[in-house]
């Protein structure tokens, strides 16, 4: 995934490698994923590939299809929504904390923050998603 972050044509040989059949949409959407700097919204993706105008279902298909294949996670938002982005800061186990302002409603990765694993008796823990919700530093004057 550390190509695709440089940009370039590395989509395609990613999607290929995946797997996957490579479209102008699943390969604009995987470029725009690569170059933010954080997740995003469907509207957000949308609004960078404002030039191709892609549609709106097959951008929503691409990104099922990259979840289902475990290079792009999806972050479900205390507001309803949705935000993705690619899978390479996380491991099998844990992804990096989010945390979503309550004032302006922006969420933020936090991917130098390492919770502990929680164990629980009897249980399973396969995966560990964290979601913090709270005053991001600009709205509260810091």
């Amino acid at each position: 995934m550390e190509r695709l972050r440089r940009g370039g044509k590395a989509a395609a040989g990613f999607l290929a490698s995946s797997g996957l059949r490579r479209t102008d949409v699943r390969e604009a959407v995987l470029q725009a994923l690569a170059g933010a700097p954080g997740a995003l919204s469907h509207q957000e993706i949308m609004k960078r590939l404002k030039a191709r105008r892609p549609d709106r279902v097959s951008v929503y298909r691409a990104l099922d299809a990259f979840v289902a294949a475990g290079f792009v996670h999806c972050i479900e938002v205390g507001t309803g929504g949705r935000l993705f982005e690619l899978a390479d800061r996380c491991s099998e186990s844990q992804c990096h904390p989010h945390f979503t302002c309550r004032v302006c409603r922006k969420t933020s990765c936090l991917p130098d923050v390492h919770p502990d694993l929680v164990r629980a008796d009897g249980y399973r823990v396969e995966r560990q998603r964290v979601f913090l919700e709270g005053v991001c530093p600009a709205c509260a004057g810091c």
